[in-house]
């Protein structure tokens, strides 16, 4: 189990936020259950206007009012509600902040199931700001207490190492460090190395080489580079590693901090994009096999079934709404149009006639949801990893003297 809280970007907006989880621009189809807590309300729109309110009543704070968390699980692990309940009230207990007005809300629209959760940061009590002193370090200490409680699949939990309430870094670069450990998470699940790791567990060593040798020039660092398929270029007011056919790059500075641009430019002079002719020996990334094409033409199919089923599903559902929409319709107007009738008894006719047609919505809502999550379980993607894992082995033979 993964606990990753999503860095903020600007103020932010709680609807906005609520309405990407619950994928509301696509009639939520990722979304496969929701749930408020410590909120007043029944309906979606009115306790996503109610916390947005409850923000507004403190214009002091001009950073974003809302903390967003995502909770991710190994392939083919879901846990039950009440472990998924549990866990939620844990990691917000481990904050401080289990009586704050939060959405949770769970997609299974990847390889891992997840569950998001998004909260007020405002204090209900006295609609103060609450930033958690060293959360992530909480968060991950409070994953791991949750991994041995649930018996779910342990993870690493890279962001800090945690021994005795303190925080130790692995090397003495911090901001390299913590910017590794916002890359290993992406590596976790998946088993495929980012272009970063790579780099740092293949070319390093011979980069470090270079740069400690006192007659090292640019050419040389630009073909020991080479060797690797890499190069150094500029990039905005910086420079970049970046694979030579690829689209990929990561900041120089990120490898080491010899390699930002300000050190190399005051150890080299001035910096010389590379003129290297050096031919590479090592590659980053798997090479492309029959299994790989079949992986990626599987996942494709999956794509373009779930895509079409969903797209069938959305149509049936829209028109059987019309549909009951339409017969309720009828049943009100030949209703107002009937003499025969009281105006009391009309009034208690048209209540019925509206409890009916919720009732009638509400279940073909929950039937089409229920199907909508069988359509993602029978096209649900999966890792490369996974196929590797799954593909029948030979019998091993006994030899007999």
């Amino acid at each position: 189990m993964i606990v990753k809280q999503v860095s903020s970007k600007g103020k932010g907006s709680f609807k906005a936020l609520a309405a990407y989880l619950l994928d509301l621009k696509n009639d939520g189809e990722k979304a496969e259950m929701y749930d408020f807590s410590n909120c007043p309300f029944d309906l979606v729109e009115e306790n996503i206007s109610y916390i947005k309110q409850m923000q507004e009543l403190n214009q002091m704070v001009h950073s974003d009012k809302s903390l967003h968390l995502v909770v991710s699980f190994q392939e083919e692990e879901k846990p039950s509600l009440e472990v998924l309940a549990d866990i939620e009230m844990e990691l917000l207990k481990s904050l401080n902040m289990q009586e704050h007005h939060r959405l949770s809300v769970s997609h299974n629209n990847t390889n891992n199931f997840h569950l998001h959760i998004a909260v007020n940061r405002l204090n209900p009590h006295n609609n103060l700001l609450v930033d958690p002193w060293k959360s992530k370090m909480k968060l991950q200490k409070k994953a791991q207490e949750l991994e041995e409680k649930h018996k779910l699949k342990k993870d690493n939990h890279p962001v800090q190492l945690i021994v005795d309430e303190k925080v130790f870094l692995v090397e003495g670069n911090k901001s390299s460090n913590i910017k590794d450990n916002q890359y290993k998470d992406q590596e976790i699940h998946s088993g495929m190395k980012n272009l970063l790791t790579w780099i740092k567990e293949e070319a390093l060593d011979e980069i470090l080489e270079v740069l400690n040798h006192s007659t090292s020039t640019y050419e040389d660092l630009h073909d020991v580079l080479a060797k690797y398929n890499l190069e150094l270029k500029s990039r905005a007011n910086g420079l970049v590693i970046g694979d030579k056919q690829r689209k990929l790059f990561v900041k120089a500075s990120d490898v080491h901090r010899s390699l930002s641009k300000g050190s190399l430019e005051r150890r080299f002079g001035l910096f010389v994009e590379s003129q290297s002719d050096i031919k590479a020996e090592k590659f980053f990334g798997k090479p492309k096999t029959f299994l790989w094409e079949n992986y990626q033409k599987l996942m494709q199919e999956r794509k373009v079934q779930k895509k079409s089923e969903l797209s069938l599903e959305k149509e049936s559902r829209l028109a059987l709404r019309g549909s009951i929409k339409l017969k309720y319709k009828e049943q009100l107007e030949l209703l107002k149009i009937n003499k025969k009738i009281s105006s009391h008894l009309k009034y208690q006719h048209r209540q019925a006639i509206y409890t009916n047609q919720k009732e009638e919505l509400q279940e073909l809502t929950e039937r089409f949801s229920q199907k909508r999550k069988d359509i993602h379980t029978q096209n649900r993607l999966y890792s490369y990893k996974r196929l590797l894992a799954k593909l029948p082995t030979k019998p091993s033979y006994s030899y007999q003297s």
